[in-house]
């Protein structure tokens, strides 16, 4: 892989003479209050689809105003990749509660009252039906799609007697910590945009084309990050937009804070995707064919939906080598609000289902679930298969997670529980699951990959260490100043990160793609390796920049789609235990164990307590409406020579199905959708007992 190295040199980098601002890091956009400020509320679309509605203001109190697309100075049309949204719905609206308009005033609950009062002119007869989403749909419909054919699925399974086909939903949401919010505020020709957006670039530009000034205007105040598994970037950006429109036609600083059902209806609105499975497996467990349709409702827009459908095709088989395969994947526009999930969403969805797939073909062809996952596992350094992953750790992880659990032991018990005939009374019924999945660690998509990333570093005159980098997590910062401790021997007081926007370039990606772990921190630790080689030789300062250029054409080929996929890839086992009571049909966690392999560990404790706050989170989502019981979640590291990787989601990807195995296993049938509910339980043993009377 391609590096570029500079010669380490003395530097009087100038600094940025301009007044230092206020870190708002730590402060919830939400929470900011200005000087005269307004707060904004949106005026949306009371219907789905059709020509904009007249809109029909009541009288005003005193301090409010209304504006629409007509008072926007500069351009309604905002570009977000190869997609276009507008900031107000202008001709035509496109979605229910599509933004038509903003209220402002100074009491934001007497605006919400204000709302029900505005009218729109509507000719119910004139209204389309809209596009719906269903798995008929035009070719105008297709937001995106990806299919691959491997093999020669359609005549393996012409002459295969086993064969197993199943539906699968995952419809586990991690809901955002802060409501969708910023504030803007005009100081001269400055204007100031306190906000959360992980895309700050986009936000730049969309602000200044929408008020036809100059980007050079505009400071970005970020606040605090919220741990989130949804992906806003591009909605921050217009509202952002929304809230300066408002700001410059009324020359006051304005906030705009979501309300709840806002959030939970334009910001979280995740539908779950249709996975199906048709697969077919010799009698001794050994899966010759497979074939998987995908379908997902995308709403109106997203702009990454080819990036987050590739990554789901690629997660769709999991861990295993399918012989013969065909998988088509369809994102279905409709006349919905805008699918807002992250870029690894697909990723947790295809593991859930392809891990209990697996399960479900092992129960029917009575083979030990443990068998089947081994005669068909992904063997390293097997090119025989469209997707390439090197290295990898699946045995070293999942025999950590059996060492961790007495997995094998108890699943042999409770595999004999669960054959007990139905008219042997149980009250409580155990089960226990395993699942195996991975995170691709920066996909070589020719939409998304940087072509370049670069780092900089300086050993200052004082001995402290400067590393000039666009927008770091807190927990970036800490595995950097362990790295850069270890190996100059600064401690961590002494490291300064340089955020500051006039020294440091914006990426023209979000933060998500543009601060890859893997790849950064690599970046760092030779940059940190050169300085320790120079720091006695040359006086001080000394600035080393380091680059690095994917490889990308060499390992992944996006037009056949086939080949290495991902620059790194870290791996993940979770072993759950349950007890169901079928008195109350609930639904209960005994025992969580996860094991993972993700490289170098800068900072194993800070490692732990993530993957445990995420396990927490997702635990409490497993089951609706009430919460799942919290455990106390093992969760150990398999060492590894390969440098530090991200685990972001990872947890998300394994430990649902890890769960649903279990209740699978202490039912003895299978669960195919989650959340679970009480009334879930109650029906799949009722379905089990109508099955055992047939």
């Amino acid at each position: 892989m391609p590096e570029n190295d500079v010669k380490p040199k003395r530097t009087t980098r100038k600094r940025s003479h301009s007044k230092k601002q206020f870190d708002y890091t730590d402060v919830y956009s939400s929470d900011i209050i200005l000087d005269d400020m307004l707060f904004g509320v949106l005026v949306r679309s009371p219907v789905q689809c059709g020509a904009m509605p007249e809109i029909e203001l009541p009288e005003l109190p005193e301090g409010v105003a209304f504006f629409s697309a007509k008072d926007i100075p500069g351009t309604n049309n905002v570009a977000v990749k190869k997609t276009r949204t507008s900031i107000f719905a202008d001709k035509e609206i496109l979605y229910y509660g599509q933004p038509i308009g903003i209220l402002v005033g100074p009491d934001e609950n007497k605006l919400n009252e204000l709302l029900p009062s505005i009218g729109f002119s509507l000719d119910p007869l004139n209204i389309p039906s809209g596009l719906e989403f269903s798995d008929s749909f035009s070719a105008d419909q297709l937001l995106a799609n990806r299919s691959i054919h491997y093999g020669e699925p359609d005549s393996v399974f012409a002459e295969s007697k086993n064969q197993f086909e199943q539906t699968y939903k995952s419809d586990i949401k991690l809901p955002k910590e802060e409501r969708n919010s910023c504030v803007v505020s005009f100081t001269g020709k400055q204007l100031h945009v306190y906000t959360n957006s992980q895309w700050a670039s986009h936000l730049r530009k969309t602000v200044a084309d929408t008020l036809n000034i100059n980007d050079e205007h505009i400071l970005i105040h970020k606040t605090h990050q919220v741990r989130t598994r949804i992906n806003d970037t591009w909605i921050s950006s217009v509202t952002a937009a929304q809230a300066a429109v408002a700001a410059y036609n009324i020359h006051k600083p304005i906030k705009i804070v979501y309300s709840l059902s806002e959030q939970e209806t334009y910001i979280e609105r995740m539908e779950p995707a249709s996975i199906r499975y048709r697969t077919s497996c010799s009698d001794d467990g050994i899966i010759t064919s497979m074939d998987i349709c995908i379908l997902i409702n995308a709403g109106i827009i997203n702009p990454f939906i080819q990036y987050i459908l590739d990554r789901f095709v690629i997660a769709a088989t999991g861990v295993y080598k399918i012989q013969n395969l065909r998988i088509d994947a369809y994102a279905i526009k409709s006349n919905y609000p805008p699918l807002n999930c992250s870029f690894t969403w697909g990723d947790s969805q295809a593991f859930f289902a392809i891990e209990n797939h697996i399960h479900y073909i092992a129960q029917k062809l009575n083979i030990d679930i443990e068998e089947l996952k081994q005669k068909n596992r992904l063997k390293e350094n097997d090119s025989s298969f469209y997707c390439l992953y090197k290295p990898l750790f699946i045995e070293e992880t999942i025999n950590k997670a059996y060492s961790m659990s007495d997995y094998k032991r108890r699943n042999t018990a409770y595999q004999l529980l669960s054959s007990f005939p139905p008219e042997t009374p149980q009250k409580r019924l155990r089960g226990i699951g395993l699942a195996v999945a991975q995170e691709g660690n920066c996909l070589l998509s020719d939409d998304m990959i940087r072509s370049k990333y670069s780092l900089e570093t300086t050993l200052e005159t004082d001995g402290s260490l400067s590393v000039k980098i666009y927008s770091p997590t807190e927990h970036l910062k800490v595995i950097w100043q362990k790295l850069i401790e270890k190996i100059l021997e600064i401690p961590p007081e002494n490291v300064h990160f340089d955020t500051d926007y006039s020294n440091t370039e914006e990426p023209a990606e979000p933060d998500v793609l543009s601060l890859n772990i893997t790849i950064m921190t690599q970046l760092l630790k030779k940059c940190c390796t050169t300085l320790q080689k120079s720091r006695f030789r040359q006086p001080l300062p000394i600035c080393v920049k380091k680059s690095f250029m994917p490889a990308k054409k060499s390992i992944w080929n996006d037009t056949n789609f086939s080949g290495q996929p991902f620059q790194a890839t870290s791996c993940v086992a979770a072993v759950v235990e349950v007890e169901v009571d079928t008195i109350s049909y609930e639904v209960t966690l005994r025992d969580v164990n996860i094991a993972l392999e993700c490289g170098e560990l800068l900072d194993e404790k800070s490692a732990v307590s993530s993957v445990k706050t995420e396990a927490s989170r997702i635990i409490r989502n497993l089951v609706a409406p009430n919460s799942l019981n919290l455990v106390y979640p093992k969760v150990e590291f398999v060492p590894s020579g390969e440098p530090p990787k991200e685990i972001g989601s990872i947890i998300e990807n394994v430990l649902p199905a890890a769960f649903s195995s279990a209740v699978s296993q202490a039912l003895g049938i299978e669960v195919t959708e989650l959340p679970l509910e009480t009334d879930s339980i109650y029906k799949l043993m009722s379905q089990k007992g109508a099955e055992s009377e047939n």
